[in-house]
C-alpha cells in the first residue's frame, strides 16, 4: 500500500510552493504540490486558494524542520537588508 501524503504547508502562490518543494527534493524528501491550477485561475478572484505542499507521513518531521530552518534563514536575510 502506498504511503499517505500529508499537507505540511500552504502557500499563496504556486511559485512559493515550488521553491519549497525544490528545497525538500534537494534533501531527498519526496513531495508534491497540489491545487496550483485552481490558485492560479481563481486565487485572486475569490480571495485566495492555497497551494498545498505535501510529503509522505514518514518524512513529515524532517520536512518541517528543514522548512523551518529555511524560513529562519530568509527572515534573517530580510533583517540584514533592513539594516542597510
Amino acid at each position: 500500500m502506498d504511503e499517505e501524503f500529508v499537507v505540511i504547508r500552504e502557500y499563496r502562490t504556486p511559485w512559493e510552493a515550488h521553491v519549497a518543494a525544490a528545497r525538500l527534493e534537494d534533501e531527498g524528501i519526496p513531495c508534491t504540490v497540489e491545487d496550483e491550477d485552481a490558485a492560479t485561475a481563481f486565487g485572486s478572484a475569490i480571495g485566495g486558494i492555497a497551494v498545498s505542499l505535501k510529503v509522505p507521513e514518514s518524512c513529515r518531521e524532517k520536512a518541517e524542520e528543514l522548512l523551518e530552518d529555511i524560513e529562519e534563514q530568509a527572515a534573517e536575510g530580510e533583517d540584514e537588508d533592513d539594516e542597510q
